[in-house]
């Protein structure tokens, strides 16, 4: 087939491709034994305090447990009552109601606790070594807190954000000089321990006007701004946004936060590398979680490549899809890759018979299919892109830059499985 020397060919994109080559844990309170005190003078109280039942939620989960308790019982007591329930030491708990933290000496009535009323149980880290980072955090989440429940701060965004960013420029390493990955890993727990990322989807998905706004603006500023910091916490970062990208997967794949805070994840894993030199569980664990959105993203591409045939001038394919698949995929192809690396190229069965691999087997399988459905679309699209530019001469579709890009990734996948690269190759060169 003669084409016009300006007109991309298959075979430019071989060359091209070659070239390219060198928390907790809830359980209800009506599974256990008793939802009543243990004290032993439980009789006395019965007859001077009135008895109340009320909600303890975990805004990690969503979950509530429910709970029976005497007026006059103290907010002590009530700890350690959840701590035979759930296992979690009385230390590291903290109970929060209308934006507060209750003390332990205080009664159940000095707290204004009253039937069906609902309290935020969030955790409290072991280590004391970042006071004023617990207490940014603390105010932050009381305020989100007094939002949820309706009540109006006209400053509240512009709190939050102050907050966040006393937050962020304090942390360790923040000034680009290398922090000590521990220091930094505890610093940047403080913010998951104390469900700041769960209060503020609970803030995104609040029915009173203006917080989902709010929300909104303060999540992107904390994307932003994670964006900007060193590259030493990106890693520290990535977990953070990792545990919205879950939360936000609940609402909708399609919702316009959810893409951002995705495409900031993708951001972060492709430069920090968080697999690398990990432990092989936790490497496992973090494979697992972040694999979803490679199958996303894969379902993106499939589509924008069948209206890409369709409508070549079409919006289509995205950029910022073809992007985030690419950052995705790295840190997998790296941990896959170093299997690889001592084993030898993956050999997938035909057969349909579970593989039993090292590391994450359903994933490498999940992947080879990802592969194999991209390069058939591929094929397709190039056998189109051909036809087209016969038909209509010297024009150039921006879709067609997005294939090679696509094409790169798919090379860097072959290298993982046996026969894959044959496959590849044996596309280009038709």
């Amino acid at each position: 087939m003669n084409l016009t020397p300006s007109i991309p060919h298959r075979q430019h994109y071989s060359r091209a491709v070659n070239g390219s080559v060198s928390h907790i844990d809830t359980t209800r309170v009506s599974d256990a034994r008793s939802a009543f005190c243990s004290c032993s003078t439980l009789s006395e109280s019965a007859g001077s305090s009135s008895m109340l039942q009320f909600f303890i939620r975990m805004m990690s989960e969503g979950n509530a447990m429910v709970i029976h308790a005497y007026a006059d019982d103290t907010v002590k007591s009530l700890h350690e009552r959840i701590q035979s329930i759930t296992g979690i030491p009385v230390f590291e708990q903290r109970l929060i109601y209308r934006g507060k933290q209750l003390r332990w000496e205080q009664s159940l009535a000095e707290c204004s606790i009253q039937n069906d009323a609902n309290l935020q149980l969030v955790g409290r880290m072991r280590s004391t070594d970042h006071p004023q980072a617990w207490q940014v955090v603390n105010d932050m989440v009381a305020l989100i807190c007094r939002l949820c429940r309706g009540e109006m701060d006209p400053d509240a965004l512009k709190t939050i954000k102050g907050l966040m960013t006393s937050y962020l420029n304090t942390s360790p390493g923040a000034d680009n000089n290398r922090a000590d990955n521990n220091k930094a890993s505890d610093y940047f727990q403080i913010f998951m321990s104390s469900s700041a990322p769960a209060v503020l989807i609970m803030l995104y998905m609040s029915p009173f006007k203006g917080n989902k706004e709010c929300a909104d603006y303060s999540i992107r500023h904390f994307l932003n701004s994670s964006r900007m910091l060193s590259k030493t916490l990106h890693n520290q970062c990535a977990l953070i946004v990792l545990e919205f990208c879950k939360l936000l997967r609940r609402v909708a794949c399609e919702d316009l936060l959810y893409l951002a805070c995705r495409s900031t994840l993708g951001f972060l894993l492709e430069n920090a590398g968080v697999l690398r030199g990990s432990e092989n569980v936790k490497r496992l664990v973090f494979m697992q979680e972040i694999f979803p959105f490679v199958r996303e993203l894969a379902k993106r591409l499939l589509a924008g490549l069948d209206l890409s045939m369709k409508s070549p001038s079409g919006v289509g394919l995205m950029l910022s899809d073809v992007r985030d698949f690419s950052a995705f995929l790295q840190p997998l192809r790296t941990a896959i890759g170093e299997k690889v690396a001592s084993m030898g190229p993956i050999s997938v069965p035909s057969d349909g018979k579970s593989h039993k691999h090292p590391l994450c087997s359903e994933e490498i399988e999940i992947l080879h299919v990802i592969f194999c459905k991209l390069l058939q679309k591929m094929d397709d699209c190039l056998n189109e892109m051909e036809v087209m530019a016969v038909k209509e001469g010297d024009v150039v579709y921006s879709a067609w830059s997005q294939y090679l890009s696509i094409l790169k990734e798919l090379n860097n996948i072959s290298k993982l499985y046996q026969g894959a690269e044959l496959e590849l190759w044996t596309v280009l060169r038709q």
